[in-house]
């Protein structure tokens, strides 16, 4: 019974990597502090969730290319390289995103005009998704 639980973990683990590294570059690049560890989790599934539906999309595109020129097979290699350059790239993305005031989204200490105005990484999220209803 613990091994199944351990290959459990490590499975999981395993999945949320994509989310976790996004985390990890978006605080590494920000001066926004960490939160808590069950947060942390709880960005990295969302994270995860959304890698995971970009995933396809990104697989059928490589596909259509790969009828003019194959590199290599789609395989379960190939997908995990694909989940965790867009972890880099959402969390880079997103690193911009809250850190340059010219595309709106970065918002002034003590600006309450918006519910999302919160710094870190899920209000960054939240603002990209709250913005065009809040923008007067």
């Amino acid at each position: 019974m613990p091994e199944e639980l351990g290959k459990d973990v490590v499975a999981l683990l395993a999945y949320l990597l994509p989310g976790f590294v996004a985390g990890w570059v978006y605080y590494g690049l920000t001066s926004h502090p960490k939160p808590s560890q069950f947060k942390r989790v709880v960005q990295a599934l969302i994270l995860t969730l959304i890698i995971q539906a970009i995933t396809p999309a990104l697989q059928w595109c490589f596909e259509l290319i790969g009828q003019l020129h194959s590199f290599r097979p789609w395989d379960q290699y190939a997908a995990g390289l694909t989940t965790l350059a867009l972890g880099f790239s959402l969390g880079t993305g997103m690193a911009y995103l809250t850190a340059t005031p010219k595309n709106g989204l970065s918002t002034a200490a003590g600006d309450t005009s918006t519910s999302c105005s919160q710094p870190g990484l899920m209000s960054t999220t939240l603002l990209l998704i709250c913005r065009p209803w809040t923008a007067s």
